[in-house]
């Protein structure tokens, strides 16, 4: 279903927030050369400068391929795609969003341990593993990752059912 003019014209005008935080981003770093404490170290001046000039580039060119752009030309969402497409994103969708889980539940799982045995004083999870963890110990909040990313692949596979259906007329 495509967009409405509104919502076009929203999201033409959202595109421009990225360049423009790349261009202020790179702005900061190229005017925090003379201030830099190590600024005898020539290697810390070379890779602020690097970087400063990197996302003013990238944010220059990023904001003037938004500003080609018409307003109120028809957005292309994921539900226009024709059936075979959508099922195949979705698939890949599924594929990444599995993969990431596993990644992240053993990160989460390892940083706990640590942290439950006594190995470190500090672990870096995500704020709500942190608060599961606070709130109602270990195995919740190592669960925690799995559980939401098996929630998500079950919308998508109702998703992709969906398109099945409709496609075959049956289940």
């Amino acid at each position: 279903m495509p967009l409405s003019p509104g919502l076009r014209k929203m999201h033409y005008f959202v595109g421009f927030a990225h360049p423009i935080v790349c261009i202020l981003i790179g702005s900061t770093l190229l005017l925090a050369l003379p201030f830099s404490g190590q600024a005898d170290d020539l290697e810390t001046i070379a890779v602020l400068g690097a970087l400063g000039l990197f996302f003013l580039g990238y944010g220059g060119f990023t904001l003037r391929r938004q500003l080609q752009q018409d307003p109120t030309r028809p957005v292309a969402t994921i539900d226009d795609l024709p059936p075979a497409d959508f099922a195949r994103q979705t698939r890949t969708a599924m594929s990444i969003i599995a993969g990431c889980t596993i990644l992240l539940s053993a990160f989460a799982a390892y940083e706990l341990a640590q942290l439950e045995f006594g190995f470190t004083h500090t672990a870096t999870v995500w704020g709500p593993v942190a608060l599961i963890y606070e709130l109602f110990g270990f195995w919740p909040a190592v669960l925690f990752i799995p559980v939401a990313g098996s929630l998500v692949l079950m919308v998508l596979a109702r998703r992709l059912r969906s398109v099945k259906e409709t496609q075959t007329g049956r289940i």
